[in-house]
């Protein structure tokens, strides 16, 4: 699992230094959760990111919010912003819980295939920077599409009073350069067509640590194959679908048809500036949001063939729920 989140747990590392090193020139005292953020501030350039993050999650669960609002003489944002860091860096910790807890609980979880996805399209998206680069409309290209003047009050109105056209011109070309993203949600969906696992009794459900973003919930809803629990509904600059091998051509009219939904909506949303739209919801949390990381409350061998039948159910219950709609 720390192999695998490298990318990640470096931005993790990186993020927690720079909260904890403020913390450790503004904030004076010796509590031993100071102790504690120092000495990990200390090891994170040396120690291997494994141990790093049982460090953080020990720190993290062992304190509560308003010990580390205190540790920083008060300063809440200051605290609650070091707490949220620590959390983070030490949630591969919960990730792992998690997974036990269903090896205790699930019959025939050594059964379990694990297939990590990150580098299965690295070829792909070095092609789709290289696209992007060359095939990318312009700023002044995307308005038009939208039928949108390209000006700076209609830039104010649809971004907000602190936007100019230069600023957004700006932006717009940064974004250009970056890499594009290919959410786990989109790998899984190219992955399953790849393997024809949809035809595979398999389920639709994807489990997500967290909700969606806006566009693979409108993707995955487009595709119609898979879905997720709910969206946050947060748009990303550089989400994309990567060129994949081995798609019958089935299956590939399938996702351009699912990419031409995204588009549609997307458009549509962005020309309704003046339609009122929910705000996005909480994005991404720390900690257990699942009785599935508590300690087991009894030892009995019964118990547990109960729990095990009771979820075996209510996944059943929910496939052909699914499969009737």
């Amino acid at each position: 699992m720390v192999t695998y989140s490298d990318a990640r747990l470096r931005d993790w590392v990186k993020e927690f230094q720079q909260v904890a090193t403020t913390f450790k020139n503004t904030c004076s005292g010796n509590s031993l959760l100071r102790s504690d953020i120092l000495d990990i501030l200390d090891r994170s350039s040396k120690d291997s990111k494994s141990k790093l993050v049982t460090m953080a999650h020990a720190i993290w669960s062992s304190y509560a919010e308003q010990d580390f609002i205190s540790a920083c003489n008060n300063r809440s944002e200051l605290g609650k912003k070091l707490r949220c860091s620590i959390g983070f860096l030490g949630r591969l910790d919960i990730g792992f819980n998690i997974m036990v807890r269903a090896a205790e609980r699930l019959n025939n979880f050594q059964k379990l295939t694990i297939c990590p996805l990150a580098s299965c399209f690295g070829k792909e998206l070095k092609k789709t920077k290289e696209k992007r680069r060359s095939t990318s409309w312009t700023l002044s290209q995307t308005f038009q599409s939208l039928s949108e003047p390209l000006d700076d009050t209609n830039v104010k109105l649809l971004f907000g009073q602190k936007w100019t056209k230069h600023k957004l011109i700006t932006q717009f070309d940064k974004i250009k350069t970056q890499f594009p993203q290919v959410h786990a949600e989109v790998q899984l969906v190219l992955y399953a067509a790849q393997r024809n696992l949809e035809r595979n009794g398999h389920s639709k459900y994807i489990g997500c640590s967290k909700r969606s973003c806006f566009l693979c919930w409108e993707f995955l809803k487009a595709h119609g194959e898979f879905r997720t629990r709910a969206s946050h509904g947060k748009i990303y600059n550089l989400w994309t679908v990567p060129e994949a091998e081995n798609l019958s051509e089935e299956k590939l009219n399938t996702i351009i048809s699912a990419l031409k939904s995204v588009e549609q909506v997307l458009s549509n949303h962005l020309r309704a500036k003046r339609q009122k739209i929910l705000q996005p919801a909480k994005e991404s949390t720390v900690g257990s949001s699942s009785i599935a990381t508590r300690p087991p409350s009894h030892s009995s061998p019964g118990m547990n063939k109960l729990i095990s039948h009771h979820l075996m159910h209510q996944r059943q219950a929910e496939q052909d729920r699914i499969s009737k709609l």
